[in-house]
């Protein structure tokens, strides 16, 4: 597996593990990370990462469209949204704020690497 795979591995399971503490905390009564559809986003790094499969068995070209199509949700709804809403009630504290922002700058970074070098 390419260096960029593994990479973005991580950068999955950092956004998944982000996703589960959010619903692991709301389901035992206390604040999620953010008050944002876990679950849902939660479903979304599952699909990523069985597109990095495709990086994986050499079929460059889906694994490039689907970077491509991540670039543009995850940077949007993970970065823009975030920065636009700002640290603010909706997320359970500053850390949980920024560390959303951090994961997902580092997968765009990741997601807009994959689109140009392939994996």
């Amino acid at each position: 597996m390419s260096p960029l795979l593994l990479a973005q591995a991580g950068y999955t399971a950092a956004g998944l593990a982000y996703n589960v503490i959010s619903l692991l905390e709301a389901r035992r009564g206390r604040p999620p990370l953010t008050r944002g559809p876990a679950a849902l986003n939660a479903g979304i790094f599952v699909l990523y990462a069985a597109t990095l499969v495709l990086g994986a068995f050499g079929f460059t070209t889906g694994y490039r469209i689907a970077m491509a199509v991540f670039a543009v949700l995850l940077g949007y709804g993970g970065v823009v949204v975030h920065l636009r809403r700002g640290p603010t009630d909706f997320y359970r504290s500053k850390a949980a704020w920024a560390c959303a922002i951090a994961i997902n700058s580092i997968g765009f970074a990741l997601n807009l690497t994959g689109l140009v070098t392939g994996p």
